[in-house]
C-alpha cells in the first residue's frame, strides 16, 4: 500500500511538472517578443495553455494565459492603397503582448500593447498584408474589429 502511494504520488509530480514545463513556450518562441524580423516572418510559433475565443467576420475575441511566441489571425489583401479603422480592447494580467500589423513591404505597425482600448486607421498599401498577436509569458483577453472598405478582403487565417 505505502508503495502504491508513492508511485502516485511521484507520477503525480512528473505530470504537473511535464504539463507546466511543456506549456511555457520554446527559447525561440520566448525570443520573438522583440525581434522585429521574426515577427515579420510568414510562419508562426506559439504556445497557449489556454485560449478560449473566436476570430471570425473581422471581429476578433480571445482569453488566453500562457501564451509565448506568434500567431497570425488575420491575411488582408488590398486591391489598392486605402484605410483600414481598428477598434480594440485588450487587458493584460501578466507578461507582455501586443498586435502588429504587418504591411506588404513588411513595415511593423504597432497596434496595441499591453493593457489598452482605442481605435487607429491603418494605411494599407495595395496587396498582401497580415495582423499578428504577440506574447511573451501571458494572460489576459484581446478583442478586436475591423471596419475594411470596399476594396480589402480580410481572411482568418485558419486555426
Amino acid at each position: 500500500m505505502k508503495y502504491i502511494k508513492s508511485y502516485f504520488t511521484t507520477l503525480f509530480i512528473l505530470i504537473i511538472l511535464i504539463f507546466t514545463v511543456g506549456c511555457r513556450g520554446t527559447e525561440y518562441q520566448k525570443s520573438i517578443y522583440y525581434d522585429d524580423k521574426k515577427i515579420a516572418s510568414e510562419g508562426d510559433s506559439y504556445t497557449f495553455l489556454v485560449r478560449n475565443g473566436v476570430v471570425e467576420d473581422n471581429k476578433t475575441s480571445i482569453k488566453f494565459s500562457s501564451f509565448t511566441g506568434m500567431e497570425t489571425i488575420y491575411i488582408i489583401e488590398a486591391a489598392s492603397n486605402s484605410k483600414l479603422k481598428i477598434d480594440f480592447n485588450s487587458k493584460v494580467s501578466k507578461g507582455k503582448f501586443k498586435v502588429v500589423f504587418i504591411d506588404t513591404n513588411n513595415k511593423i505597425t504597432k497596434i496595441l500593447e499591453g493593457t489598452q482600448e482605442g481605435s487607429m486607421e491603418l494605411d494599407l498599401l495595395k496587396g498582401r498584408s497580415r495582423i499578428k498577436l504577440v506574447g511573451k509569458d501571458t494572460g489576459g483577453e484581446v478583442r478586436i474589429v475591423l471596419y475594411p472598405s470596399n476594396n480589402i478582403e480580410i481572411m482568418e487565417k485558419n486555426q
